[in-house]
């Protein structure tokens, strides 16, 4: 099992938390800039790729999971929040359900 790295802050749109190793200039859950002072100061590029133009966007996701949550509910939200990604950078949207859990996905292009 690998330590996580130490949180460094938590993203003010979110509140997910942004760990010292955060590769990204915006939140990996919900795709908002972060404050400066939350930004890398080098972009680090994966180990298992190369390094790449740092202006290409990626493909980012953000669940919503729920047990108790109605599909209405998990998709209006999921809805909102495609709505406010725009049209130009939504991919899809798809959803899942196991052990009484449903995930619904939004898939986007970073901005």
């Amino acid at each position: 099992m690998t330590a996580l790295s130490p949180e460094i802050g938590r993203c003010p749109n979110c509140r997910a938390p942004i760990r010292q190793d955060h590769p990204y200039q915006w939140c990996s859950e919900c795709g908002q800039p972060l404050p400066v002072d939350l930004r890398p100061t080098v972009r680090p590029a994966p180990a298992s790729e190369p390094s790449g133009d740092p202006g290409v966007p990626r493909v980012m996701a953000r669940h919503f999971r729920s047990s108790y949550k109605s599909w209405d509910e998990m998709f209006g939200e999921a809805a909102a929040f495609a709505t406010q990604v725009g049209r130009s950078r939504l991919i899809t949207i798809g959803h899942s359900a196991d052990a009484g859990e449903g995930v619904v996905t939004v898939w986007y292009w970073s901005a």
